[in-house]
């Protein structure tokens, strides 16, 4: 019993990384193409625009899964 609630936060981890890690690169996204950090495709990695874009997008979706994440372990 005294191991329940650690399980149950364990399981809110994964949402919560996401939630963070999509916050960090909405407030600071990587500034110019490169190949260590960033959303990094054959596409986005054309022009400094379409970088700028790719990281915007990727990082509102970040935020969006991790709340259906959070709602949804939240359910169970």
């Amino acid at each position: 019993q005294k191991m329940e609630w650690q399980s149950e936060i364990v399981v809110y981890l994964p949402g919560l990384f996401l939630l963070a890690l999509g916050i960090a690169f909405k407030r600071f996204p990587p500034e110019k193409i490169n190949r260590w950090v960033g959303f990094r495709t054959e596409f986005s990695m054309k022009n400094q625009e379409t970088w700028d874009e790719g990281n915007r997008y990727s990082a509102n979706c970040m935020i969006a899964s991790a709340i259906v994440d959070l709602l949804a372990v939240g359910y169970l």
